[in-house]
């Protein structure tokens, strides 16, 4: 970690902030260490921090700098402005807490339906137990989608080839590495040619990387048929998104309850399942081509003996157990891949 991110962070605010995860999380009934855990502050990127929580059993919580931390039991991504903020640390501690409830509250419950779908299998009632598991399948996949947020549209470090184009200098093939290193800011080889960009011009083209990024998040809104509500609820805030696209959020929330646009019972086509995960989160689906044509082929199922052209003794155990097993394999990779990248958790875009 360089000594000018260490000399901002206060330990002790750190510590305060764990403390007030720790609490609210016990007050909800929830106790996550046997002891006081210690807490690993590690560099991330640009001005965010990670703080790996590690079970060590201590009686105190033991705060550190490290470069590289070790595996924690829990993770938490703060930026050093949220930390240097002793006013409103409480908040930002409970905040976490409310984020790691909804999490296990949803592994709960996903886990309480798949033993329903147990249990009706064992008596009998194979039709019922494929329409619940249609069920399950929709309301975890929508919680995945919804409490990963923080993970939508990844804003990535790098400049795309088209700034590269527009702002970048041909380099001469014959100036050695160690000059293009300590002149330009960026460089990068595009079709056998190297192009850099200077000291000078880095500000504009950061501005100009946002504002794309900001152009395809308003052209996904537009899609979906939300934009004018995106833009009128952002210009209420200033122009500005509420942390990590809660704004979005919101909306998308109301969208899915009617599931008009967003359809988590529809696995391909425009904006199901597969779609919105690949758009969102930049998660592909693509290896799991054979697995989603059965998951559509069950659901469509579902909606047969919901309207009673399919009936129950034309549903069995086997179909019911191959449909659950399915579904494990595509929520065990979706949530491989969110955990993944809230590990790397990329900073928020700038508006």
């Amino acid at each position: 970690m360089t000594e000018n991110i260490k000399d901002q962070i206060p330990l002790n605010s750190v510590k305060k902030i764990i403390k007030y995860y720790l609490e609210y999380l016990k007050k909800e009934g929830i106790k996550l260490f046997q002891g006081k855990p210690t807490i690993e502050v590690f560099p991330k990127r640009k001005n965010l921090v990670g703080l790996a929580l590690i079970d060590e059993k201590n009686t105190e919580l033991n705060c550190i700098f490290v470069n590289n931390p070790r595996q924690g039991d829990d993770y938490l991504f703060v930026s050093v402005e949220e930390i240097k903020q002793e006013d409103k640390l409480q908040e930002l501690g409970e905040s976490y807490a409310l984020g790691k409830l909804n999490q296990l509250r949803v592994d709960n419950a996903y886990s309480i339906n798949l033993q329903r779908v147990e249990n009706l299998l064992k008596d009998g009632h194979y039709a019922v137990g494929l329409v619940f598991l249609v069920s399950a399948f929709e309301n975890i996949t929508r919680d995945l989608f919804f409490l990963h947020n923080e993970s939508w549209f990844v804003l990535d470090d790098e400049f795309d080839d088209e700034i590269y184009e527009k702002l970048g200098i041909i380099i001469d093939p014959k100036i050695s590495k160690s000059f293009i290193l300590g002149y330009y800011s960026r460089f990068k080889e595009i079709n056998g040619i190297k192009i850099g960009i200077d000291r000078i011009k880095l500000d504009l083209a950061e501005k100009w990387k946002n504002v794309r990024y900001w152009e395809k998040i308003h052209n996904i809104c537009k899609s979906l048929g939300v934009y004018n509500e995106y833009i009128h609820k952002k210009q209420g805030n200033n122009g500005m998104e509420i942390g990590r696209f809660e704004i979005l959020k919101e909306i998308l929330k109301k969208q899915a309850k009617i599931m008009k646009i967003l359809n988590f019972q529809k696995v391909s086509g425009k904006w199901g399942i597969k779609k919105l995960f690949k758009t969102f989160f930049n998660i592909d689906l693509n290896g799991f081509n054979e697995t989603l044509n059965f998951l559509d082929d069950y659901i469509k199922k579902r909606h047969k003996i919901i309207h009673g052209t399919l009936q129950d003794n034309q549903i069995d155990d086997y179909m019911v157990r191959d449909f659950k097993s399915r579904i494990l394999n595509i929520i065990s990779y979706l949530r491989d891949e969110l955990d993944r990248k809230y590990m790397e958790n990329v900073s928020f875009g700038v508006q």
